[in-house]
């Protein structure tokens, strides 16, 4: 998966590549060789045991997918959900004031 090349210091790049060229290898290679790419990130909030946030959750990534949400901005909206639903018992309403408190 690495060229074994040095990464470049203060490089923004996925860590298991050097360059844009190694990661293209990469991934021909994989391919021919017949392994599935890697699974892409999902936003812990997804696969929550908390049935009530897991369901914000999935609704807010139906709302993004929509209206052409980025994804930073959909990872900044399931952080939030999270700050305000990861310890609430289900059916209880959440205050505007309550959301305002805990995200800045």
């Amino acid at each position: 998966m690495h060229c074994g090349k040095p990464l470049p210091e203060g490089s923004r790049r996925d860590r298991a590549y050097c360059d844009n060229k190694c990661r293209g290898l990469g991934s021909y290679y994989r391919r021919k060789a017949g392994v599935p790419p890697p699974p892409h990130w999902q936003h812990p909030v997804l696969t929550s045991d908390n049935p009530v946030l897991r369901s914000a959750a999935a609704h807010a990534k139906q709302l993004s997918e929509a209206n052409g949400w980025s994804p930073s901005l959909v990872r900044c909206a399931m952080d939030g959900l999270t700050a305000v639903l990861a310890n609430r018992p289900p059916g209880k309403p959440v205050k505007l004031t309550e959301v305002r408190a805990r995200i800045p």
